[in-house]
């Protein structure tokens, strides 16, 4: 009797903290920064394998006796906003690791209230109360819990680069130089992860001079996964579920170049067509690689029209991997940059070690490769456009 297996490879959202795929030095060395009361910046693209790398960093730390939270930051556009996000994440991750509750620091009546063994306390979370003041207190509540238990906090702050969507005309200070005026100064109660998937806005918080955070966090960021541990992942999960992946796994992480969720998604789909017993071949993985581009082809035609036509050249140029051809070019090189930059802080493009330009998404990159129609570029790239690029 055949046994009808769950589909293994989840694509659309953060993977478990066990499911975590070669990022073992990565978790080490950001629990080591924290334990050892250094703040760290985590740069990853979308759909990297962040997220799921965090929860495992949280839960290694739990167990090294920290106290814990995770505050998702994304899509916060007011200091209320930051402040709820702040409040139930110590609520959600702090509280519930305690057995007791002791010791009431606030009289107010709260929405929400946070601590561990031996302190908790309670905040306001109301639109009422005063936000400013809720956020300095909020901010602190790592020293008070140091004082009380002498526990280290590791705080995550991800999609950090949010922060930067708050309007800060109306507030007396910066929302992160409000931020830093605390955290620095808890060099002995708590550590900071922040971590973010937009690389220009990240680069404006920690790379500009002007803004509170600049070279305040050891860099990591995310590279693609080894070819060796994800092959072995992916023909695991076959075998576990009456399959074998056979000749096309070379095939799949060539295309996926590892990008993690692009290498779900193709391994759903392979898996999918791959019938129980079988192996799949050829035939299968042709079919598989229909289904990827039919899911996706919608999306990347919107992605495709959403840029100028000098960026869909420089994508084209990218893709083909075109050697420059001397010739004058009729563009400045200012011009051809800031486009290049501008994909790069979309998220699209990356420069590799080399500083040559790189496509996050490698389905991506293969879909232009291939020679999409174009009525605007014809998948043409023009030597003044490859001069600029290559010099």
């Amino acid at each position: 009797m055949s046994v009808d297996y769950e589909n293994p490879f989840v694509y659309n959202r953060p993977l478990t903290s066990d499911e975590l795929i070669d990022r073992e030095r990565e978790v080490e060395e950001l629990v080591s920064f924290a334990r050892g009361g250094h703040n760290s910046r985590l740069s990853a693209p979308r759909r990297y394998g962040k997220t799921t790398l965090l929860y495992k960093v949280l839960e290694e730390a739990d167990k090294q006796g920290m106290a814990t939270a995770y505050v998702d930051l994304y899509g916060v556009v007011s200091v209320p906003g930051i402040n709820r996000r702040i409040g139930e994440a110590y609520q959600g991750n702090i509280e519930t690791r305690s057995q007791q509750r002791l010791g009431e620091l606030a009289r107010a009546q709260p929405e929400v209230s946070v601590g561990v063994p031996g302190v908790k306390l309670k905040f306001d979370l109301s639109p009422e109360s005063d936000p400013m003041l809720l956020m300095h207190r909020l901010l602190d509540f790592p020293v008070v819990l140091h004082q009380k238990t002498g526990k280290r906090s590791l705080i995550v702050f991800d999609e950090f680069q949010d922060i930067l969507r708050v309007d800060e005309t109306t507030l007396d200070e910066k929302i992160d130089g409000l931020m830093r005026s605390h955290i620095q100064h808890q060099l002995r109660e708590a550590s900071y992860i922040f971590a973010g998937s937009h690389p220009s806005l990240m680069n404006e918080l920690f790379g500009s001079p002007t803004r509170a955070f600049y070279e305040q966090a050891c860099v990591m960021r995310l590279q693609p996964l080894d070819r060796e541990y994800l092959g072995g992942y992916i023909s695991d999960r076959f075998a576990r579920t009456g399959r074998d992946v056979g000749e096309c796994l070379g095939l799949l992480l060539e295309l996926v170049a590892g990008h993690p969720q692009r290498a779900m998604f193709v391994a759903n789909h392979l898996w999918r067509l791959t019938e129980p017993g079988e192996s799949a071949d050829q035939s299968v993985w042709e079919q598989a690689v229909a289904h990827v581009y039919g899911d996706l082809g919608e999306l990347f035609e919107q992605t495709w029209w959403s840029f100028t036509e000098l960026e869909q050249e420089i994508l084209i140029a990218t893709a083909l991997g075109k050697l420059p051809v001397p010739q004058v070019s009729e563009l400045s090189e200012i011009e051809v940059e800031g486009a290049c930059r501008a994909l790069i802080g979309v998220g699209v493009l990356i420069r590799g070690a080399d500083k040559r330009l790189e496509f996050v998404d490698p389905l991506f990159a293969n879909w232009v490769r291939s020679g999409r129609s174009s009525p605007a570029v014809d998948c043409k790239t023009s030597s003044a456009v490859l001069s600029c690029l290559q010099k």
